[in-house]
């Protein structure tokens, strides 16, 4: 799996976490998914949340892409306006497996 395609991932496991994507957060991961080049078939993993090994590829990103993805974290915990503790669960998980 490229890095692009497992951010993605992890963005989707973010908007989804309190198991509730209202359409604001669909649109977010929508507009990421295009900011990242990805092709429909790869969409499709995304939207279907088939992400073996996402996470692994996350962890072994370089630095610089972990903070970039940290940040984005955040803004698609936001993207609906409230903040979940199971989207803060998950961003604390993803952020403590990139080390940061």
């Amino acid at each position: 799996m490229h890095k692009n395609l497992a951010i993605c991932h992890v963005i989707a496991s973010v908007v989804s976490a309190d198991g509730i994507m209202e359409e604001v957060e669909r649109a977010f991961l929508e507009e990421a998914m295009g900011d990242f080049s990805l092709s429909e078939e790869e969409r499709v993993l995304v939207r279907e949340f088939k992400n073996d090994g996402a996470e692994e590829v996350v962890r072994q990103m370089p630095q610089e892409d972990k903070e970039r993805l940290r940040d984005g974290l955040v803004a698609a915990t936001l993207a609906d306006g409230k903040i979940s503790p199971h989207e803060t669960a998950v961003v604390k998980r993803i952020t403590e497996l990139m080390g940061l």
